[in-house]
């Protein structure tokens, strides 16, 4: 009986051989991934001390922002069973659950929320050593310059020109890049990194920003230095105002969503004569004493014509924060604005 002939076929040789050659790869950058994720941190583990890594606050305040796992991975630039193990390594090292895996996302437990709070304090923490240390060496070179972008709401265009002032003057090295823009936009260039800090009004509606509160303060009423009635009124009301001519920040502003909603409260229907997007537009009007205002900020109001008059019934606070991104370090640059922002509106 006669075998039959092995048919040598270069082609399907080279098929197969590319075929194992691609599992053989696979294999070995699983192996890889297995050593350096899993085995690495087990090795590292002091006994009674678990080895908690700063990756893996991350992962859990990402997931918890964004409410996937999927998501959060693309965000940091991982792959999602990445990210997974290092969720699954953090509950292992604190024996508790985390996460609760759902059909649409995840979600924090109770001793995820806890470690939430604790893990967004370190991480800024962290971010802000790196911050410090990066300053120190910056400072050490003298041909080093520092860069600050800053992204203002038009009602904060004089306060945060004077606190640049005093920061250019103490940081001769500093570049400032100025934009002007709605508060909303600002909250997105900061989240997405194009602005380094933002100066706007309260409430922030954007993820990934961390907000603090510089300053609160009342609507009240700008007039001419002009107007000796109004000038020299301690108060006034809104009856004051029924019928007098009103300069206004523009509709869709967070200024003047205030201003709407103190009016429909107190049954007012106020006469704007004119509509802006520009503090400074409205000072200049309120200047020449043809119209009145209300704005929140008596900072706005210089010295050389114009009157900051409380308004009664006492009208909303409005909030001035300070954004930065989520994560990225509190430089040296961002601290000393905040610093002389704060300065400037305790002077006030």
């Amino acid at each position: 009986m006669e075998h039959p002939r092995a048919v040598y076929c270069p082609d399907l040789l080279s098929t197969i051989k590319k075929h194992y050659t691609r599992i053989i790869r696979r294999l070995c950058g699983v192996i890889r991934w297995y050593k350096f994720t899993l085995l690495l941190p087990m090795r590292c583990n002091k006994p009674g001390r678990p080895a908690m890594r700063i990756e893996q606050l991350e992962a859990l305040v990402k997931i918890a922002e964004t409410g996937s796992i999927g998501k959060a991975a693309q965000q940091m630039g991982v792959s999602q069973p990445a990210i997974s193990v290092q969720i699954r390594q953090l509950e292992d090292e604190l024996d508790a659950l985390l996460l609760v895996r759902e059909q649409r996302g995840a979600r924090l437990t109770e001793a995820g929320a806890i470690l939430r709070r604790h893990a967004e304090r370190a991480i800024r923490e962290v971010n802000e050593a790196i911050a410090a240390v990066h300053d120190l060496n910056k400072a050490g070179d003298e041909k080093s310059r520092a860069t600050l972008r800053v992204g203002y709401s038009r009602s904060h265009l004089g306060i945060c020109t004077r606190a640049l002032g005093m920061l250019l003057a103490s940081n001769p090295r500093l570049e400032v890049k100025l934009e002007e823009a709605d508060a909303a936009l600002i909250e997105r260039r900061v989240a997405n990194g194009r602005l380094d800090v933002g100066l706007i009004y309260a409430p922030v509606r954007a993820s990934g920003v961390e907000v603090e509160e510089i300053a609160k303060k009342s609507h009240g009423v700008i007039v001419s230095r002009a107007n000796k009635a109004m000038a020299g009124a301690k108060e006034v009301t809104l009856q004051d105002l029924a019928g007098q001519p009103l300069a206004l920040p523009r509709r869709g502003l967070r200024v003047r969503d205030a201003l709407d909603e103190y009016f429909r409260a107190n049954d007012f229907s106020p006469r704007i004569a004119v509509e802006t997007d520009t503090a400074t537009a409205v000072l200049s009007l309120v200047r020449e004493g043809g119209v009145f205002s209300i704005l929140p900020a008596p900072e706005l109001v210089d010295d050389t014509g114009l009157l900051f008059v409380p308004l009664s019934p006492r009208p909303p606070v409005q909030v001035t924060v300070l954004l930065w991104r989520t994560g990225a370090p509190k430089t040296r640059p961002i601290r000393a604005f905040e610093s002389a922002v704060r300065e400037l509106l305790r002077a006030k």
